[in-house]
């Protein structure tokens, strides 16, 4: 992360690929009819074919040359769009979408996609009008209301997106994975969260053991609320910011593709090369040492005094703290696999997690916050530290000065729909 003096930190709403592959998201319909892209005949067409492989760029005068030949067919126009969204031409594609959409009012995938086109270009309320007549549909309401409730959220319409999320599960009799996966981090309550878990189950039988370790998480809270954040103090707020760094001994390595070449030509105190990072045959360690950047880390108060340097990071919207940290307060041990705390399926997900019982950064306090333990190899994992998400300070302004070694928090603000919000908002998407 590179910025400069009294330089915002911009967290923005985040923005994902329309749909990286070119059959429909995950939990979209099921049912031929609506699912383009599906069928074995629509690989007939040779754009869709390249389409598959994921070469967007030779994929669309293709998709356009076999639509001169047939316009109206329906694997044709959901392909055009996805190639023109994977190239990053969201105007263009939504364009396009929406003609399809109201050529066609019967075949729901082209709003779908109009939405997706609206959200990618940061529009968010383009993207919930265009996603809302979505809801009642029986093969794509659940992920529409899902992508709309995110679109709320980053809009900092939070309330809102709560109500709808599970109002809807309260009501349908078989909700989707998808809408079940957002109602659980909207809920957020140990009660209720083990009660939309059970809805998971018989939703997703074949993911039971990952939420039934869920169910072990959420019940270590009792009534308490997961991710719960309240303020103890005024703002605006001045956190100390420092550079961590690890230093390793070249010797002890024992991954010698840890490092790549370009990582080693930009380290200044590097004096080996990459086959003398591997551990000697015979005799003592070498005595060569390499100096990793962790990046910038902010001081955090876990449990009742346990002060650690966590680092900063926009990558993420999970927390991490190293085994030692860990120990300062937290509820137990909990092994997920391929779900994280809310259910989103992730590889980042799998391994040990913990609930720490209060978490303090400035005068924001967080309870029953759910954070990975690091692996024994990741850098500073010995140390009592960890990595904090910049996605959970999203409800208040953040400004990051590096060279001057500070953060500032400023308070949230009004958006005139009657809730406080952030100066920037961002809402974290589950990263493979």
């Amino acid at each position: 992360m590179h910025t400069g003096i009294g330089a915002l930190l911009l967290i923005s709403a985040a923005v994902t690929p329309l749909v990286a592959q070119t059959t429909p998201p995950a939990g979209a319909p099921g049912t031929q009819a609506s699912s383009p892209l599906k069928s074995t005949a629509s690989l007939s067409y040779p754009g869709i074919s390249v389409l598959h492989k994921g070469d967007f760029a030779a994929a669309l005068p293709l998709l356009e040359a076999e639509l001169k030949a047939a316009p109206q067919s329906r694997d044709l126009l959901y392909a055009k769009v996805e190639a023109l969204a994977g190239l990053g031409r969201f105007i263009e594609a939504r364009s396009f979408a929406m003609q399809a959409m109201f050529s066609h009012p019967a075949w729901p995938e082209f709003r779908y996609q109009a939405g997706e086109c609206s959200w990618n270009l940061g529009q968010a309320q383009q993207a919930v009008q265009a996603w809302t007549p979505l809801f009642s549909d029986p093969d794509w309401g659940g992920l529409a209301m899902a992508k709309a409730s995110r679109a709320l959220r980053a809009s900092g319409r939070e309330e809102e997106a709560k109500q709808l999320v599970l109002n809807a599960v309260a009501k349908q009799e078989k909700p989707s994975p998808v809408l079940l996966n957002e109602a659980l981090e909207l809920d957020r309550t140990g009660p209720g969260c083990i009660k939309i878990i059970d809805k998971l189950i018989a939703a997703d039988p074949q993911s039971k053991d990952d939420y039934e370790n869920l169910r072990k998480l959420y019940a270590s809270i009792g009534d308490g609320k997961l991710l719960d954040e309240s303020l103890s103090g005024s703002l605006p707020v001045t956190i100390p910011l420092k550079e961590r760094s690890v230093l390793h001994e070249v010797g002890t390595l024992l991954n010698p593709g840890l490092f790549d070449n370009d990582i080693l030509a930009k380290t200044d105190d590097v004096r080996t090369t990459r086959e003398s990072m591997a551990p000697p045959q015979v005799g003592p360690p070498t005595s060569e040492t390499i100096r990793t950047d962790l990046g910038m880390a902010v001081p955090v108060v876990i449990g009742v005094d346990k002060m650690v340097w966590m680092t900063l990071d926009s990558s993420t919207g999970s927390c991490s703290v190293s085994a030692g940290a860990a120990k300062a307060g937290s509820l137990g041990c909990f092994r997920l696999s391929g779900k994280g705390p809310f259910g989103e399926k992730t590889s980042r997900a799998a391994g040990d997690w913990v609930i720490i019982k209060k978490l303090e950064i400035g005068p924001v306090v967080f309870q029953n916050l759910p954070a990975r333990v690091m692996q024994k190899n990741e850098p500073g994992s010995k140390d009592e530290t960890g990595v904090f998400p910049l996605a959970l300070l999203r409800h208040f302004g953040v400004l990051l000065d590096s060279p001057g070694g500070r953060v500032i928090l400023y308070a949230p603000r009004d958006d005139g729909h009657g809730s406080d919000r952030g100066r920037r908002c961002y809402r974290p998407m589950p990263v493979e």
